[in-house]
């Protein structure tokens, strides 16, 4: 735990015997918790841009950035898919609807050791594979055991 700095620095409500740095930030923060604070109008306006007014450009630069693909690639493997999920063919998938397209997500999935782009699965699918840690030997035992019961 960081050492707790108290003095007055200025500010009456450091002063010596009546609150610590680390007092006066742990009150701030769980009283704004819910709430975003920025060190200025500045960053608060790029926050803005980050989190929708620039979806395309986020979506761009997150599908270059995680997996190697472009806006198009993603499109056009969607495409190919019928819109489906790769593993239990579903067009409707739980899970969540972008706010921007107002369309079903789905999720890439990728060869975590190669890097290498497979399909596009639902989330069920996409979670389910990754609790078997992408094992196949750890999926057909998990077939063999549904089987027997």
């Amino acid at each position: 735990m960081p050492s707790t700095i108290t003095g007055s620095f200025g500010n009456p409500l450091l002063a010596p015997g009546r609150a610590s740095v680390t007092t006066v930030a742990t009150s701030f923060l769980s009283r704004y918790k819910d709430r975003a604070t920025f060190c200025s109008r500045k960053c608060k306006e790029r926050a803005s841009i980050a989190s929708g007014k620039n979806y395309e450009y986020q979506r761009r630069a997150r599908l270059k950035r995680q997996y190697g693909i472009t806006v198009e690639d993603y499109d056009r493997m969607r495409a190919a898919q019928n819109g489906a999920c790769a593993v239990c063919g579903t067009t409707t998938p739980v899970g969540r609807v972008s706010e921007w397209t107002q369309d079903y997500w789905l999720h890439v999935d990728h060869d975590h050791k190669t890097g290498t782009v497979r399909g596009l699965l639902c989330n069920e699918c996409n979670t389910g594979l990754g609790k078997f840690q992408d094992d196949p030997e750890l999926l057909v035992a998990a077939v063999s055991y549904l089987e027997r019961g």
